[in-house]
């Protein structure tokens, strides 16, 4: 399944009207220049009600701080990610291809840490394992997907994910 399948399957039908305008409007504006318009009343209240799922699993402090660090002007941080970004989720540089070419400069353990429920792909950190792998048979990586984890794992299973980074350290440690 692609990344715009999966994020379709998971919008209601108002979240995909959103989209496809959005999309339509050529990506001309951040997505939270909408929310910077409105008064600072509105905002907060706009995206709880926009971002249940995000409000149930982190509360209204996590929300109320997304707010707070989007509604800022200038938007920053947004314009930063937008020049990183090739398009709806997609990174301009991606990291895959960039390793692969540099992999004599880059550490031979890596290891990649997805949530099972991430609109990130795991299947690339294995793709691109068997390459690094490929191109020097001294590359140690590894994938881990934690099965119930979101894209946000460190927010959603604190303890698998601090396990899983222990015994990466345990095992550094030990060669």
């Amino acid at each position: 399944m692609t990344f715009e399948e999966r994020v379709e399957k998971r919008l209601n039908w108002w979240q995909k009207i959103l989209l496809k305008s959005y999309q339509r409007l050529g990506l001309k504006f951040g997505g939270m220049d909408i929310i910077r318009a409105l008064p600072s009343s509105i905002g907060p209240k706009l995206i709880k009600a926009a971002r249940k799922d995000l409000l149930a699993t982190y509360g209204d402090e996590f929300l109320e701080y997304i707010f707070e660090i989007n509604s800022a002007k200038p938007a920053s941080g947004e314009l930063a990610f937008s020049s990183l970004n090739a398009g709806f989720g997609y990174a301009k540089y991606p990291m895959g291809p960039r390793m692969l070419k540099n992999h004599k400069k880059i550490p031979k353990n890596i290891h990649f840490l997805y949530g099972g429920k991430s609109w990130l792909e795991s299947s690339v950190g294995y793709q691109i394992i068997k390459e690094l792998e490929e191109n020097d048979p001294n590359f140690k990586c590894t994938v881990t997907v934690v099965d119930k984890a979101s894209h946000h794992l460190q927010c959603t299973h604190p303890d698998q994910v601090n396990s899983v980074v222990n015994e990466i350290l345990k095992s550094a440690e030990e060669r």
